[in-house]
């Protein structure tokens, strides 16, 4: 039967395209090269991370601010790299630290064992201390074929860095799920590249799937706070002091602050005080963001869960009473904008806080609720963009499919 040949012809070439991607999507690397930073200032510093399973001696980055093709004796600059490796994890990365960079300047960098190189050159740009700014923010990064398609359509838009706000392998510190970092690592070094070729580098912020402890174990009177309950996360991301919350300055426009909601530190103690501490400090007319896990004004779970309303308890009066502008939620897979909020209602005026997310980067969608708060919903894969230049943030969604236009807006510095 012809019908009947044709159909089996159709399906086995679709069961052949699946295996195909899955093999594609999940076929581990050997090594995996990807940019962080320790440190708050992104326009003079970089850290170049090479994360591999393979044992190997002590390696160098070798750069320079023009391309050298990897002929290392022509590099300007080399720096050792540092090996960080944790118990039961069997993936190590080499870290090297470049300082006394220019801002907005482009790099070019290859790594080597001292006698061959191991990858390609590529190439970086630090953030620009004055002068225009890109970057993405999103967060639950599960490993899907949406997450790579999304990333490509975020790497399309140029972005100086991204900005992860938790849940970014879904590997929940076990070393038993290590292959899932290793998959997420390959998506980012294929498609973490701009069109015009240059790495983005990531800033991440931890969150409950990133952990090997109970959310709120953290609320325990006898806790320790102790970055290893986030194993990989520490790894790949060794934030600096071992804290898993601190800020990046963005150039000129200002500051983010990307803070750990109750999953190693708790919201309140040193963590709160910290948070007043630097927002207190900030530039008056600077922008003040914040980019964390889970949502002080969530889509989809209670508004009046315990996590939320502790964020709120502890937080909250300092992002108003310093005037935060833009806070980045995650963790409830939905694409959502609050209207300005101040003292946990409405603000009539353009002072107050925006909420938006809400960590939906890859993950499966779900339907968010309406509340006094929302003012734009969708069930959509999305990350956002923020342009920061001359005095204004330009926010809108980047998604698989199209976010309604009413989701865009823009944001001019307050007076504080």
């Amino acid at each position: 039967m012809p019908g009947a040949r044709t159909l089996l012809l159709a399906l086995a070439i679709a069961i052949v395209g699946i295996v195909s991607s899955v093999a594609f999507l999940f076929t581990p690397e050997p090594a995996y090269t990807f940019l962080t930073w320790e440190t708050e200032d992104t326009s003079h510093n970089m850290v170049v991370n090479y994360a591999t399973t393979q044992q190997l001696d002590k390696l160098v980055v070798y750069y320079d601010s023009k391309p050298r093709q990897g002929q290392l004796k022509q590099y300007a600059h080399a720096v050792s790299t540092t090996l960080r490796q944790r118990s039961g994890i069997t993936l190590k990365v080499h870290s090297a630290k470049l300082h006394s960079l220019q801002s907005g300047k482009d790099y070019y960098f290859v790594v080597s064992d001292g006698d061959s190189v191991l990858t390609d050159e590529r190439k970086f740009q630090t953030v620009p201390e004055t002068g225009a700014i890109r970057f993405i923010a999103g967060g639950d990064t599960r490993i899907t074929p949406a997450l790579e398609q999304l990333t490509q359509l975020a790497a399309e838009t140029r972005p100086h860095f991204a900005v992860i706000g938790g849940d970014i392998a879904y590997a929940d510190g076990d070393p038993e799920k290590q292959s899932r970092w290793q998959q997420l690592l390959a998506i980012w070094q294929r498609n973490m590249i701009t069109p015009d070729g240059y790495t983005i580098p990531v800033i991440a912020a931890v969150g409950n799937h990133d952990v090997n402890t109970a959310m709120l174990s953290v609320t325990q009177a006898d806790y320790q706070p102790d970055i290893n309950t986030a194993p990989f996360y520490e790894l790949l991301f060794h934030p600096a002091g071992d804290k898993s919350f601190f800020k990046r300055r963005l150039g000129e426009h200002g500051v983010l602050l990307v803070l750990d909601t109750e999953h190693v530190y708790p919201a309140d103690g040193e963590q709160r005080r910290w948070l007043q501490t630097s927002l207190q400090s900030q530039d008056t007319g600077h922008f003040r963001f914040a980019a964390y896990h889970v949502p002080l004004y969530p889509s989809y779970y209670p508004a009046d869960g315990a996590p939320s309303q502790r964020l709120r308890q502890f937080w909250l009066p300092l992002f108003d009473r310093y005037a935060l502008d833009l806070a980045f939620e995650n963790h409830e897979h939905t694409l959502k904008k609050t209207y300005r909020l101040k003292n946990n209602q409405r603000s009539n005026t353009d002072d107050g806080t925006i909420y938006i997310g809400d960590g939906n980067w890859g993950t499966d969608s779900r339907t968010p609720k309406q509340r006094w708060y929302m003012e734009n919903i969708a069930p959509l894969n999305h990350v956002w963009l923020v342009t920061l230049d001359s005095g204004r943030a330009r926010v809108e969604p980047i998604s698989t499919s199209p976010a309604p236009d009413t989701f865009a807006f823009e944001l001019q510095p307050r007076n504080r």
